[in-house]
């Protein structure tokens, strides 16, 4: 008895030490499963909104896009719109970079809300002859109870390709500015008629932004020839106070007109 006393005392030390031991490895952290992510390394969520964001509730700028297309390439330049009670109104400036073909490619524009979820879309096809830059209107509706923070200018591959004179191109001049509509002349320096064509009106306020766009057929410009037009102003808000300035441009309907195309 008096042998087996003596023992008890080591004995609850080797225990109390084999305890501590386990403990010290359990508050490492070993059990866990390793990190895969670098040390010194931030995972970032992709930020999907356009840059800039929203300027306010009704109004933004959207990403300036640039698509490429085979070995052509057209990028905007500029955009913007103003959105109001289930009403959009835009517009951005397109520039054929390829120097010596022109080309024709169809573009899709979502309108989405703050969440990113579109809500409604406008579609269209940019005509570009080479190096020229042009504006171009779009519009749209979406459901009223919802306010469109963004847009996306999608522009797909070149659907046409002609080859044509780079130095020739339709010229447009506005002459006269009316608070509801515009005027002028659009040349045609071509040895063809024009058919019909689209005048693009874009709006801009004080500060320089675009915040409308319209878009109207007109007739075909004879060759070689100048041709009157008079075009409607988008009717942005509740009036056209904010309508600092106007551009106009004429631009072929999808194609070139026969004749013309290489």
């Amino acid at each position: 008895m008096t042998k087996t006393r003596r023992w008890l005392p080591l004995l609850a030390l080797l225990a109390a030490v084999s305890l501590y031991l386990v403990a010290s490895a359990c508050s490492s952290g070993d059990d866990k499963p390793a990190s895969t992510t670098p040390a010194g390394t931030v995972t970032a969520a992709t930020n999907t909104s356009p840059a800039g964001g929203a300027v306010s509730p009704t109004r933004t700028s959207a990403l300036a896009t640039t698509t490429a297309a085979g070995d052509r390439q057209v990028e905007i330049l500029d955009s913007g719109f103003t959105a109001l009670r289930g009403g959009l109104s835009g517009g951005f400036i397109a520039h054929n970079k390829d120097k010596t073909e022109a080309v024709a490619i169809a573009y899709n524009i979502p309108f989405s809300d703050s969440a990113g979820t579109p809500n409604s879309s406008a579609h269209g096809t940019l005509v570009l002859m080479p190096d020229e830059t042009i504006g171009e209107a779009f519009e749209g509706s979406y459901a009223p109870e919802h306010e469109i923070a963004s847009i996306d200018i999608q522009l797909n591959a070149a659907e046409a390709i002609w080859t044509a004179a780079p130095t020739k191109r339709l010229t447009t001049t506005i002459t006269t500015t009316e608070t509801q509509s515009v005027s002028g002349t659009v040349a045609n320096p071509f040895s063809v008629a024009t058919t019909g064509l689209w005048m693009h009106v874009i709006t801009y306020n004080a500060a320089g932004k675009i915040i409308g766009g319209d878009t109207q057929g007109i007739d075909s410009v004879p060759a070689n020839s100048s041709a009157d037009f008079t075009a409607q102003v988008p009717f942005i808000g509740d009036d056209y106070a904010n309508n600092a300035r106007v551009e106009a441009y004429a631009e072929f309907r999808d194609q070139l007109p026969p004749g013309l195309a290489q």
